[in-house]
């Protein structure tokens, strides 16, 4: 049954083939929006979910997935993501998604006047980024989950090829989503409230900017970083050093607390310095919780 499995199918089933579209305005005030914000929450909704799914299916489906298989997932949940971030960039969608939250506060003076002053706190609640950042942040989490246990697979069993086909991925998503993370915080940093980041898993759903919502993915990222083979680490450490560096003045506890227990473990031995090692944190389904609003 496992080894049957066509897992592109299954993430086609929700996910939006394409955002490529703009929106036609109708004579009739709001009719443009009706007729496409609740199909694209919906659809959201749907691919986050199947998405937050197959996070349970990793370690059962992984050890009997052929390479053909794993690139159908990649592949699928790259798409995710890119169509997320294409709708949330979108202006089209945005102001569709502003026009039906105002929908919802009448047409009376006192109503127009509440919604105008609650706009800009409304739209970051409520508004198109809500979804497609989550969106976005459970397809890359994922994926950074699957190409994880493959990077780390020892090649036993004929299973040769998981290392080698992951690692370019997996660096790759690694270093363009922690780069996105860093210049999001510098740019909308000072805008949070400082609780939204006191955990980042639960706190990443309530504000919708790309540094609240993908600060759970980073987590998961320096965790999988942490855990790698000092040749592994290595290999890469002229691409993640600095960014780890950069990582250490993030407004989150959380991160810092990772980037902490990455210089202890991989870059200490290095330069030759002997530290006591904390207890690692388990890596499993804890990451999972992205604290998502839906």
């Amino acid at each position: 049954m496992v080894r049957s499995l066509n897992v592109r199918s299954c993430i086609s089933l929700a996910l939006f083939k394409s955002y490529s579209f703009r929106f036609k305005y109708y004579p009739v005030p709001g009719a443009y929006w009706e007729a496409h914000v609740p199909e694209l929450k919906i659809r959201s909704i749907c691919a986050y979910g199947v998405q937050q799914s197959l996070s349970d299916l990793i370690d059962v489906f992984l050890p009997y997935a052929s390479q053909k298989n794993v690139s159908a997932l990649i592949e699928s949940l790259t798409q995710s993501s890119a169509v997320a971030d294409t709708a949330g960039s979108d202006q089209d969608v945005s102001t569709a998604f502003q026009e039906a939250l105002f929908s919802d506060w009448g047409d009376g003076v006192e109503e127009v006047q509440q919604a105008l002053e609650s706009a800009a706190r409304m739209s970051h609640l409520h508004g198109s980024g809500m979804f497609f950042f989550a969106q976005e942040a459970g397809a890359t989490n994922t994926m950074i989950l699957v190409l994880s246990v493959l990077y780390a697979d020892t090649g036993q069993g004929g299973a040769s090829w998981k290392p080698s086909y992951a690692e370019p991925y997996l660096v790759n998503t690694m270093l363009k989503v922690l780069h996105k993370f860093l210049e999001s915080e510098r740019r909308d940093g000072h805008l949070i409230d400082p609780n939204v980041w006191r955990n980042a898993s639960e706190s990443g759903g309530k504000v919708a900017l790309y540094c609240t919502c993908f600060a759970y993915v980073v987590v998961q990222m320096l965790k999988t970083i942490s855990a790698f083979r000092p040749d592994q680490f290595s290999k890469h450490r002229q691409e993640f050093f600095p960014v780890i560096c950069s990582l250490v003045s993030s407004q989150s506890e959380e991160i810092r607390k990772v980037v902490s227990d990455i210089l202890l473990r991989q870059v200490a031995p290095m330069i030759g310095v002997q530290v006591d090692l904390p207890v690692r944190e388990s890596m499993s389904s804890e990451t999972n919780d992205s604290g998502a609003f839906y």
